[in-house]
């Protein structure tokens, strides 16, 4: 039976051939079931005397790949759907922080408006206060007076009355 084995050598070549030609073609789009169906060719074809060493460690490398993407594909899926809730997240944060420094801008405002009021008061209170200590002295100065007026009138009066006693 040497034809059948000179047809099978013949459709393991054309395999051989085939399966060279899809491993030059992959691509990282590929799903990974395939990439093992090229592994698993090629095992085939070792076990009937093949050398795939090279191909099959550059399948294996490729199978690396694919995986390696795959989980970079799934972590980067996770990464995008974080990313909309993150920039909402912080567009509150934002939308928080410009109606708090608006509120500081108005408390500052009102602030500096108060201290203004203050300033003000302060400076009435000192031309007050010193129109108060005017008029304390203007009081203590006609209580002066009085007193000097009533001691004045009291002389006058005692003078007065020791005069009329004496002509009498």
């Amino acid at each position: 039976m040497p034809e059948l084995r000179e047809g099978m050598a013949i459709g393991l070549m054309v395999t051989y051939a085939s399966l060279v030609e899809s491993v030059k073609r992959s691509s990282i789009e590929d799903n990974i079931e395939l990439f093992e169906r090229k592994i698993n060719a090629l095992a085939h074809l070792e076990e009937n005397g093949f050398d795939v060493k090279l191909l099959q460690h550059s399948l294996m490398k490729l199978l690396e790949a694919k995986w390696e993407h795959t989980k970079h594909l799934g972590h980067l899926d996770e990464l995008k759907e974080l990313v909309p809730r993150k920039e909402s997240a912080m567009y509150h944060k934002h939308a928080l922080l410009v109606e708090k420094e608006g509120a500081i801008f108005q408390l500052e405002q009102k602030l500096e408006c108060l201290r203004g009021e203050a300033e003000q008061i302060a400076r009435e209170t000192k031309d007050e206060d010193a129109e108060l200590l005017r008029l304390k002295e203007g009081v203590n100065i006609a209580q002066e007076a009085c007193v000097n007026v009533e001691v004045r009138f009291h002389d006058i009066l005692s003078d007065m009355r020791s005069r009329l006693q004496l002509s009498e």
